[in-house]
């Protein structure tokens, strides 16, 4: 539960975000959701090919797999299908983010000065800050 001061705060940024910078945000914020499913995608698809090959295989060469090289690596009709499900899930979540990017990258980095300032505005970031494992209270 959140305190009045911060619902009143949430308040009131919602109340001065215009409609195009919500949109991009919104935008962002689908594109952070699609990148932890496509890495969560690629792990759960190394941790299959390790259970069923004895060899781990890293990630950039997963990323460059091809259905005739499943083939190779799955002879169980059922681990082969599975294998073709999750390079195509792979590769749809990699061409959606590519997709969300070109649209909404440019428009909205600009607006920021630090890197960190653009993570916090998509609550990527905790906005807690801790200095000497002592929070800090920052008076505006």
């Amino acid at each position: 539960m959140i305190g009045p001061y911060a619902q009143a705060w949430h308040f009131a940024a919602r109340l001065y975000l215009s409609q195009e910078t919500r949109a991009i945000r919104d935008l962002l914020r689908r594109r952070m959701l699609f990148a932890r499913q496509q890495t969560a995608d690629i792990l759960r698809f190394q941790s299959m090919i390790t259970r069923n090959t004895g060899s781990r295989m890293p990630v950039n060469n997963i990323k460059k797999l091809t259905e005739e090289s499943l083939g190779q690596l799955f002879s169980n009709p059922g681990l082969f299908f599975l294998a073709q499900r999750y390079l195509n899930l792979i590769e749809r979540l990699s061409q959606q983010i590519k997709m969300i990017e070109k649209q909404a990258m440019g428009t909205i980095i600009t607006r920021f000065e630090k890197v960190g300032n653009y993570c916090s505005y998509c609550r990527c970031v905790s906005s807690e800050r801790i200095s000497n494992r002592e929070n800090q209270i920052l008076i505006p």
